[in-house]
Parts: C-alpha cells; structure tokens; sequence
C-alpha cells in the first residue's frame, strides 16, 4: 500500500445536504460544488508549494555533497600530480617478507549516525506527525484515552521514565479516510 503524504481536501465534492428552505435546489449544489472545488485547488497549490520546498531543500543538499565531491577530487588530482613512480622505492621481495610487514594500508570508513531523525524528515511527514499527535481514542464509557504501547528494553535503566512519546505510536487522522479504500 502507498505511503500518503499528502491528501487534497475536501475529498468529495458534492455530496452535503441541501437545506430544505432553498429555492433552488440546483444552483445550491453548483454553488456548494464549486467552492469545494475552490477548496480542493487551494489545499493542492499548498501540497504543491510544499513539494517545491522539500525538492529546493533536497537539491541544496546534493549541491552541498556535489562541492565536498568536487573538492576531494581536486586534492586527489593535486596528489596524482605531485606523484612521481621513479622516486618510490618498490619493495622487492616474497610472502614472508610481506608478511612482516607492520604498518599495511588501513582505510578509515565513518560511519554515518542518526539518519532518521525528526529534523530530517519531509515537511508533509511533520505535517503528518502533528496531526497524530492529537489524536486521541474514543473508549465507550470513559474519557477521551490515548493508548501508546512503548518497549522497555533489557539493557535500558528499570527507573527510566517515558516522558515524550514519539508520534509513530499514534495514530494518523488520515487512517479512517484511508481504510475507507
């Protein structure tokens, strides 16, 4: 199933009542079905102005990697330039020579951390996540509950508490427009 990032209100466009003390049933419909079709343009310009934003945000940080790509790349041609194979001593030799070698070529990888975090995510995902976090469950009876289900993991402290949830614990108001399909 897709991930829905962004859904275009309202989703139909005529389908309210009519007031019964309307003269013209007709032109109330039109009327009613046009302004929802206003509607339906203004949330669509604004997902639009969001994809632009994320896309002018994502192609700034390919042109950030593009420059630190193009930099190293300088400073290896500079390296290759500088090289020169007559002056470097060749070790002549066998296995056992190799082997005793102590100093062997090592390359250092970083590895890249927290590539999930809030601050990374798209503008129509935080959009998203504001909105789970208002919601709240319906129990019949009760007040207004809201359920979170947190793991407690062996190696964490028995004394921690859980203060601020994350919202991939909730549930989207978008759930029950998508259950419908």
């Amino acid at each position: 199933m897709p991930f829905v990032q962004r859904q275009v209100y309202p989703v139909h466009l005529a389908g309210r009542e009519i007031p019964e003390n309307v003269e013209n049933p007709l032109e109330c419909v039109s009327n009613q079905t046009l302004c929802d079709a206003m509607r339906q343009l203004a949330s669509l310009l604004k997902h639009a102005d969001t994809m632009f934003s994320d896309l002018e945000l994502n192609c700034g940080k390919i042109s950030t990697r593009t420059q630190k790509l193009k930099d190293r790349l300088t400073i290896l041609d500079e390296n290759v330039e500088k090289y020169n194979p007559k002056k470097e001593k060749i070790p002549a030799g066998d296995l056992v020579e190799f082997s005793r070698l102590k100093n062997h070529y090592k390359r250092e990888y970083v590895e890249t951390k927290n590539l999930f975090q809030p601050n990374s995510r798209p503008i129509s995902v935080h959009i998203m996540y504001q909105h789970a976090r208002n919601t709240t469950t319906q129990v019949e009876g009760r007040e207004e509950v809201s359920y979170v289900c947190v793991p407690i993991f062996s190696s964490s402290s028995s004394k921690q508490k859980f203060k601020n949830f994350e919202v991939e614990t909730q549930q989207s108001d978008l759930y029950a427009e998508i259950s419908k399909f």
